[in-house]
């Protein structure tokens, strides 16, 4: 067993520290650990809300079970009618504002710390991911088919053009800044 845990710390451990040092790899790190609260954020409105508040949540649902009665009596029940009405929503809005946000907020900071990494101005070279990833959705827009990448891959389904985005679009920028054009 001591012979191959020194085995993984001669040969293994140097590999992973290398990788784990790799500056695109840092930056797509930090971007998600920096989107970690707006992510944390929108998954408890979006319990919450599953689970107590809506009207058709879980604790409703098992409410109905235990008593025997219609889901929809439950639902329409004090607590239920007004939790649906008022905090749901609410709710609501914030998972809609928060993990509906993931691509294009995740294109924008992976640039930023790459801009912050390579020297370059950080802010500008965010802006332009940002604007990049949004442009691939805008160009779309021609296509009806596909018209509705702007709203539908702005949120987690987008995650990896963000990625993509992220990565390529601050190359380009680094290159034209860094041959004075």
């Amino acid at each position: 067993m001591e012979g191959l845990i020194q085995f993984f710390e001669d040969k293994l451990v140097p590999i992973a520290a290398k990788i784990g040092n790799q500056r695109h790899l840092v930056a797509i790190r930090d971007a998600f650990a920096a989107l970690m609260p707006l992510v944390m954020a929108g998954a408890i409105a979006l319990l919450l809300n599953n689970v107590v508040f809506s009207s058709g949540s879980l604790l409703a649902d098992m409410i109905a079970r235990i008593t025997g009665s219609e889901l929809a009596a439950i639902s329409g029940s004090g607590f239920f009618k007004f939790t649906s009405t008022y905090i749901s929503p609410i709710l609501g809005a914030m998972d809609a504002g928060t993990l509906s946000i993931v691509g294009l907020g995740l294109a924008f900071t992976i640039a930023y710390l790459r801009g912050i990494a390579e020297n370059q101005d950080a802010l500008i070279t965010g802006l332009i991911s940002t604007g990049s990833f949004i442009i691939l959705g805008a160009l779309s827009r021609a296509n009806l088919t596909v018209a509705g990448w702007v709203g539908n891959y702005i949120g987690s389904q987008g995650v990896f053009v963000a990625l993509l985005v992220g990565l390529i679009a601050p190359a380009i920028y680094f290159a034209i800044v860094n041959k004075d054009w």
